[in-house]
């Protein structure tokens, strides 16, 4: 009976609109005073938003305007006694679920594991990230976004689709820079499981909105204060990663790496920090090297972005390690205080879930490789790459899951700390390729059987045949 109700567009939209309701009442009530700050990352956004509304810039700003953009839109010069912020991160939260939920349907992901992964992602320890001032709730959004277009083009070749998908990826990248190269980086994965003819058609349409996008970033910011980058944060941002070796700077530098070393060891033991040393620049050590130098902070991220390199350079080895426990720290559980309101026990189950979530990603995507690996290597399969159940593109679909997935770890722990909320926008598309290896796993246990029932074989147990 509910489900001849839902049968009519007009009962289903009502059904949706009801059950929108009730999770944004829900989540309303149990976190009252949403949207939160996190930090001195919240406050940088606020303060770029602020300046957008009223303000002047003197030198760039750290951040791009994608995100603060949205703040000035929603909040004014108040975000933070603003609820609309936290409405609009809890809306486009469960839209961008929706979509990706969509997308499992027309890849062929049966209803009930579609239900499970739409309410596995909205559980606190994946919603909590639309409470706070900052970018990974959106981010997560237009994430889903752009492979819900990308899918469509690629199951129908309609080229707006591209061209949208396109825009998506340049929103992204305007709201967290790690993804400027995201759209090219997956035109080469689509050549790769594609070909060429594919690959080249998406090209123009996914890559042209970031490349316009970012050359106009780079002339506003040429022409207003003759820096010819995007953000100056990145020279600095490195020094999370060279931290560990600032003594290899060479003497010619000297009273820089006086400064650097003594900020980096004062913020090791100083009350109230992170003991790891990471934030050192913007606990005292940034204002001492402008002080030092005599530069404004512009003219410093060129000089230091050289000096990085050069520390890079000469210690790959070090360089190396510490991304590689960046990539691990990534993808421990990030759920805050919100998603289990202070229950250690809730804490620990939340933990709990997410492991498990994460074991079964890297079981899909070992399958994904072993895939891949035997076609590739061998011309035959090993697991089947057609799936009854699924559509004949699942598979590139997988693969540019997984590519994303990747680029975002490897690309946040290769230039700045290694956080696990920097894996929060891509957890929806890691639970997404477990259910496509949910199916994939099914169909093939139901492959396995239809043979042995076609061979009429009778097993018999171990203990029998070895007496035998």
């Amino acid at each position: 009976m509910p489900g001849l109700l839902l049968t009519s567009p007009r009962n289903r939209t009502i059904a949706a609109l009801a059950g929108l309701s009730l999770y944004v009442a829900i989540y309303s009530f149990v976190w009252p005073s949403a949207p939160l700050l996190s930090a001195r990352d919240s406050q940088e956004y606020i303060d770029y938003a602020a300046r957008l509304l009223y303000g002047s810039f003197s030198e760039p700003h750290y951040r791009l305007p994608g995100y603060p953009l949205l703040l000035a839109l929603l909040g004014g010069s108040d975000v933070i006694a603003s609820r609309s912020l936290f409405f609009f991160q809890l809306i486009t939260h469960v839209v961008g679920i929706g979509l990706l939920a969509s997308v499992l349907k027309r890849l062929g992901v049966r209803r009930p594991l579609r239900a499970l992964f739409a309410g596995l992602m909205l559980l606190p320890p994946f919603v909590d990230s639309a409470a706070f001032i900052l970018t990974e709730s959106f981010t997560g959004f237009l994430l889903a976004g752009f492979f819900y277009c990308l899918v469509r083009w690629l199951l129908d070749r309609a080229p707006k689709d591209a061209w949208i998908a396109g825009c998506f990826a340049a929103a992204v990248f305007l709201v967290r820079p790690v993804y400027l190269l995201l759209a090219a980086f997956l035109v080469g994965i689509l050549y790769l499981t594609r070909g060429r003819r594919p690959s080249l058609h998406a090209a123009i349409g996914l890559a042209t909105p970031s490349i316009l996008a970012c050359a106009v970033i780079i002339g506003i910011n040429y022409a207003a204060f003759g820096y010819g980058g995007l953000t100056p944060k990145t020279g600095f941002m490195l020094f999370t990663r060279t931290l560990t070796f600032l003594e290899r700077i060479p003497d010619s530098e000297a009273d820089v790496r006086e400064v650097l070393i003594r900020s980096r060891d004062r913020s090791l033991t100083v009350r109230g920090s992170s003991h790891t040393g990471t934030q050192f620049l913007w606990e005292g050590g940034m204002a001492e090297l402008v002080a030092t130098t005599g530069k404004s902070r512009t003219a410093l991220s060129r000089d230091m972005l050289r000096l990085n390199v050069k520390l890079i350079a000469g210690e790959p080895l070090q360089y190396a390690a510490v991304v590689a426990r960046s990539v691990s720290d990534l993808w421990f559980p990030s759920a805050t205080r919100l998603s289990f309101f202070g229950n250690p026990y809730l804490q620990l189950g939340w933990a709990i879930l997410h492991l498990i979530l994460v074991a079964l990603y890297f079981f899909a995507l070992a399958g994904a490789a072993a895939r891949m690996f035997v076609l590739t290597a061998r011309g035959t399969e090993v697991l089947p790459v057609a799936s009854p159940s699924l559509h004949l593109s699942s598979g590139a679909v997988e693969a540019l899951l997984h590519a994303t997935i990747w680029y975002t770890c490897l690309v946040s722990a290769a230039v700045e700390v290694g956080e696990p909320r920097y894996m929060r926008p891509v957890l929806p598309l890691a639970a997404a390729t477990v259910a496509l290896f949910l199916v994939r796993w099914q169909d093939l246990r139901q492959r396995r059987r239809f043979q042995v029932s076609e061979s009429g074989e009778q097993h018999t147990p171990l203990l029998e045949r070895s007496t035998a």
